[in-house]
């Protein structure tokens, strides 16, 4: 489960940042202005929360020793096992940086999306 997450987060990040290539360069009126702040609004909100709130940002898994708690979505951050021993490494602030990277760009899909449509519309 760990690597199915990390491989859409992933492909998350890499899709969201050519989404947020796409919706930088494609206009400047009113609505597309309001539309690409709000965007970026509720990425930086998620990336936020994510960072803050990776604790509860997790999943049942099974360690070394036994089942334990992986943290993180997408990106694998910490694991604790039953007893709450935690496994934080030097990975970890970079993973959760990772996970706040793919959280933030998440709303550029969406926003790629309708450009694209608007742009089929003409």
């Amino acid at each position: 489960m760990v690597g199915a997450f990390a491989a859409l987060g992933l492909a998350g990040v890499i899709a969201g940042l050519f989404a947020l290539r796409y919706c930088l360069g494609v206009r400047t009126d009113r609505l597309w202005k309001s539309l690409r702040a709000a965007s970026y609004l509720l990425g930086a909100v998620l990336a936020a929360c994510s960072y803050a709130l990776r604790g509860h940002l997790s999943y049942a898994g099974d360690g070394p020793d036994g089942p334990g708690t992986v943290i993180g979505i997408p990106f694998f951050v910490a694991f604790t096992d039953a007893s709450g021993a935690g496994g934080v490494t030097f990975l970890t602030v970079p993973l959760a940086l990772l996970n706040a990277v793919f959280w933030f760009l998440l709303p550029q899909l969406p926003l790629a999306a309708f450009a694209l449509m608007q742009r089929n519309k003409r």
